[in-house]
């Protein structure tokens, strides 16, 4: 049996946090899986060409771990709550559609913010 997901944006604002708690309670029910996004947001041509590759590499891995801190925080290693870590850089609403189509997400729970 093929897991139904649940996509959460994340940005690191209450907002986001109180989403994922959301999810948390839905994906306990109904034992779907949490897709948990971090879309680092691309600024245009000129602001890109600026950052040379290794920052950028730095800049993802920051964003990778903060990530996993926050969701590990909410989705305690107690829980049997699965969910996985998605890291992307872009526009913001272009990928979240990209991703919920991708992944098939019957649900996407974002923060107001």
């Amino acid at each position: 049996m093929t897991r139904r997901r649940i996509l959460v944006p994340i940005d690191f604002s209450p907002h986001s946090d109180a989403a994922l708690h959301y999810a948390k309670k839905i994906a306990a029910k109904s034992r779907d899986m949490i897709s948990c996004m971090y879309v680092m947001q691309e600024y245009g041509l000129m602001t890109d060409n600026l950052a040379d590759n290794e920052s950028k590499r730095k800049m993802r891995r920051d964003a990778e771990y903060k990530l996993s801190e926050r969701v590990h925080s909410v989705l305690k290693s107690e829980d049997s709550t699965a969910f996985e870590l998605i890291i992307t850089s872009g526009k913001v609403d272009q990928k979240i559609l990209e991703k919920a189509s991708d992944l098939n997400a019957q649900l996407i729970i974002m923060g107001r913010s």
